[in-house]
């Protein structure tokens, strides 16, 4: 992602959800400390974690992840996972 399109991107979200967006009412928040755990597994894997270009930041307590974008590699094993048919 070219850095004017992930300028844009930060500015956007900050006009849209605030400076600190853990003060947003507009951020949802996980439903509950497995699908947190999963999440966090999924951002902590090198393939990921290396991949992030705009937030990330988390709170287990709060359960808390805003947003996040990321250049995704297709390989990583969470990716693959969650985006099997499963039926």
């Amino acid at each position: 992602m070219p850095p004017e399109q992930i300028d844009a991107l930060r500015n956007g979200i900050e006009e849209f959800f605030g400076a600190d967006p853990m003060e947003s009412k507009y951020i949802s928040r996980i439903v509950s400390s497995n699908h947190f755990s999963r999440l966090e597994r999924l951002l902590d894997e090198y393939k990921v974690f290396n991949k992030i270009v705009v937030g990330g930041q988390r709170n287990q307590k709060k359960l808390w992840v805003p947003y996040i974008f990321w250049q995704i590699c297709a390989s990583s094993l969470q990716f693959n996972n969650d985006t099997q048919d499963k039926t």
